[in-house]
Order: structure tokens, then sequence, then C-alpha cells
């Protein structure tokens, strides 16, 4: 497989260079055997909301905390693809204890901070979970939180909608499998 990196100022073979067409003045282009893009190592931020700048792949450790303790964690594997402003994450997490966690609990350590707009809210589902202290009919959820790098456990616990998830709910070996998307 071929691959053609795109240099700042466009294509190199003088097909297209930047100052060569106006905004919009191309309304279908085919790049000959272009079969990938290669994003500098460092994003180099665009002014323009339309222009995709950003592109990053790689895996984070999460934990679960009330916010001060952490549990024993034993599983703790995560993965996530940033384009441009949004990133989602998929991975696994599991306890071997409680340690002094108590109240409501959250998965930390995000790979990049949310967006701290009014209104960007954002969160995940849990697709796997055993070990927990729920009732069977309960489902749990992951809101992140404007402007954090973590995302607090919800359940669907009752007619009025969620409420944060414990570490008695938890459990000293729970585990879960979850997906998250968020705004950054």
């Amino acid at each position: 497989m071929a691959k053609t990196t795109i240099p700042t100022g466009g294509i190199t073979d003088g097909t297209i260079a930047t100052g060569d067409i106006a905004d919009d003045a191309v309304t279908d282009a085919k790049i000959g055997t272009l079969t990938q893009i290669a994003f500098n190592a460092t994003q180099s931020a665009s002014a323009n909301a339309n222009t995709l700048d950003d592109y990053e792949e790689g895996t984070w450790t999460p934990d679960i905390t009330d916010g001060t303790n952490a549990m024993s964690i034993n599983v703790a594997n995560g993965y996530y693809t940033k384009i441009g402003n949004r990133v989602n994450c998929n991975g696994a997490v599991g306890s071997s204890g409680l340690g002094s966690a108590s109240g409501a609990i959250s998965l930390r350590n995000l790979p990049f901070t949310s967006s701290s707009l009014t209104n960007s809210f954002a969160g995940g589902s849990c697709v796997y979970g055993d070990g927990l202290n729920i009732t069977a009919s309960m489902n749990i959820n992951l809101r992140v939180e404007t402007g954090a790098a973590y995302a607090m456990f919800a359940l669907w616990d009752g007619t009025a909608g969620t409420s944060n998830m414990t570490a008695a709910e938890w459990s000293a070996d729970g585990q879960i499998r979850f997906y998250l998307s968020y705004m950054v």
C-alpha cells in the first residue's frame, strides 16, 4: 500500500498546491494513488472550523475513584481515537478491591480534558459488566463532565432518570467494558 503525505502547501507533484485554487472552486477532486493521509505529530490548529487539522490514536490507563480515593485496579485497558475536536474511547476496567472509595464513583484519566463549552455534555455506555452490586434491570452509563478528564458513572435506576453510581454498587471485584465519546 502506497503512502502519500500531504505537506504544508498541498500535494507535492504540482497537481494541487496552496494558492492554485480559490476556496470552493473544486467540487470534485481525485488525487491519483492517495491511500493514506499522515498528520503532523503535533496539531497544526486551523481557525477554520471545517478544516480537519488533528488525528491521533493511542492508549490510556483508566482508573476508578470517588474523586479522592482510588480503587485497587487489576484490569485497565483504554484505547482512543481523536479526530478534530472529538475523542472516541473504549476499554475495560476492573477492580480487585474498593480501597477507601465510597460515594459517587467516576472513570478517571481520560486521554484529553473535555470541552468547557456550555452544553458540550457527552457520554457513553457500558456494554458489559460483571461482579456488580446492582439490580438486573439497571443500566450503567458514563457522563463526561464539561472541562474535566473524567466521566461519572450513572445508573438508570428509577422512573425519574439517573443517579450517580456508588462504590458500594460497584463491588470489590466489579468490571466493565465501555465506550464513550466527547468533545475537546
